[in-house]
């Protein structure tokens, strides 16, 4: 929802556009085969969506050299552009969930991946608050994003759906809680729910990602 609001439609079909044969067929490692490497960098130099920067990982292939620039909203706050094919990232999650717990490197990398890259996006353009705007459900997607930011908000109504929809989201945080640290606890993964704890676990991830 944020990419359409904030975005004009014509730029965001025009960065889908570029990228739709690296998300679809023939994908990220095959196209980089037969794309002229100047090309491929050329590509890289403007704003990509969250899909492009997930698919290495998605694939199993080696990540970007480098990060591609956001897309400047105003003076102070960016945008990377999302994208509707981000649930094929989503069902690898849900295929390699069960691997984490025997810390196979690709499953932990695709647990990882989307706090890395906020990390390294903030780090690079120097962010105070980085903010994953998420879809209204409780997915795999959304587990590893709400399980991995340091907090976050729940906009609502005073009604009888958003009471139940709190009481749900509830108790969903106290099961991925429990799973969080199990996998911890194996050294596994790096981000349980606590934000002390995970800041005293991220070397297990650059040691899992290396």
């Amino acid at each position: 929802m944020r990419t359409k609001y904030g975005i004009p439609v014509d730029k965001i079909q025009a960065i889908w556009d570029a990228e739709n044969p690296y998300i679809d067929e023939p994908g990220f490692a095959d196209t980089r085969k037969i794309v002229p490497p100047a090309q491929f960098q050329s590509l890289c130099t403007e704003p990509r969506t969250m899909h492009f920067l997930l698919k290495p990982t998605e694939e199993g292939t080696a990540e970007l050299d480098s990060l591609p620039p956001p897309v400047p909203l105003a003076q102070n706050p960016d945008l990377i552009p999302g994208r509707l094919t981000l649930h094929m990232y989503e069902e690898m999650i849900s295929r390699r969930w069960s691997d984490t717990f025997i810390g196979q490197p690709l499953a932990l990398r695709t647990l990882g991946e989307m706090r890395r890259l906020i990390l390294a996006y903030a780090k690079q353009n120097n962010y105070q608050y980085c903010i994953v705007d998420t879809s209204p459900s409780l997915g795999p997607l959304n587990k590893v994003a709400l399980s991995t930011v340091d907090a976050f908000l729940v906009p609502c109504a005073p009604d009888l759906f958003s009471l139940y929809g709190v009481r749900n989201i509830g108790n969903s945080l106290q099961r991925w809680s429990h799973e969080f640290k199990t996998l911890y606890t194996l050294h596994a993964f790096f981000a349980p729910c606590s934000p002390r704890k995970r800041r005293d676990a991220t070397h297990l991830t650059a040691s899992a990602l290396a």
